[in-house]
């Protein structure tokens, strides 16, 4: 993802229980990370939140 987009931002979170998602809101594309155990497709759902915590701005 991040080799085929090298001009794209990309968002990172975490998701709880050590769960990564890395995003990239330039092509609606994502994906969660569970190190040693799993990689995989960030769902519609997973996108449409990084979407709005994008649009919501940092949190502190």
């Amino acid at each position: 993802m991040v080799t085929d987009n090298p001009g794209a931002t990309f968002y990172h979170a975490s998701a709880g229980e050590g769960v990564i998602v890395l995003y990239s809101r330039d092509d609606d594309k994502g994906l969660w990370y569970l190190p040693g155990s799993g990689i995989g497709p960030l769902s519609e759902g997973g996108r449409q939140l990084m979407r709005k915590a994008i649009a919501a701005g940092p949190q502190r």
